[in-house]
């Protein structure tokens, strides 16, 4: 009995706190409340949301950069003063193996640029330089993306790559294709139509990601909020 007693006052004494409070200062509050909230409301419509996915890209060239490896074990020396650009059958340097030295010989024409340095010590099989065609060189970016990710990827998607420059490298989907040593992955080329060559570097590996959607904050809430009632 006590209990409810003590219940009672206290209620009580809610109440008459409550009814203290002057009811402008209650309509104030409540429009205060409903002004912050309209606020927020209009913020978020003009606050951006990017849906992505992300991928892992190599850049590639077209026609392809020829890679020049070691026959077998041995010392690269380079061929003297050797410009950096070379012509087919010129020779890059030489391979000094079992007291005899051998010429590297380039199969095409291009820029060469080397991995080893001369007097180096390789093994059969390393990189000791790679020649970049003289001919219009064609950049894409080749990468790997689930049956799930391309089910959300649109033909011509935007896809902007990281890189240690002040600027990203923007590119667009250009192609998918199923990969045949994989039914659940699929390859997709890249097309770098408006970006410079000085930007890009053969072989390089960059992280990116693939705009699926923009939008803003509210748009995309209003869009969760139908998706939840389909679904329901």
């Amino acid at each position: 009995m006590t209990m409810e007693r003590n219940i009672e006052l206290r209620s009580e004494k809610v109440r008459n706190i409550i009814g203290q409070i002057p009811p402008m200062l209650l309509r104030y509050g409540a429009a205060i409340i409903g002004a912050a909230l309209l606020a927020m409301v209009s913020i978020s419509a003009f606050i951006p949301y990017q849906e992505s996915v992300p991928v892992e890209v190599t850049i590639s060239t077209t026609p392809a950069i020829r890679e020049i490896n070691a026959v077998e074990d041995g010392i690269f020396v380079h061929a003297g003063a050797i410009e950096k650009s070379i012509e087919a059958g010129g020779t890059v340097g030489y391979l000094y193996h079992r007291e005899t030295l051998s010429p590297i010989i380039t199969p095409i024409s291009g820029r060469v640029v080397f991995n080893a340095k001369s007097r180096e010590a390789v093994s059969v099989g390393s990189l000791i330089c790679i020649v970049i065609p003289r001919d219009s060189l064609y950049y894409y970016g080749a990468a790997e993306i689930s049956v799930g990710d391309k089910s959300r990827i649109a033909a011509n998607s935007k896809v902007i790559l990281q890189t240690t420059a002040t600027e990203d490298i923007i590119g667009y989907m250009r192609e998918i294709s199923p990969l045949a040593s994989s039914g659940n992955r699929h390859k997709v080329v890249i097309d770098f139509r408006d970006t410079p060559h000085s930007l890009l570097t053969p072989y390089e590996k960059l992280s990116g990601k693939v705009i699926i959607s923009q939008t803003t904050i509210l748009k995309r809430f209003i869009n969760s909020l139908k998706i939840s009632r389909n679904a329901d």
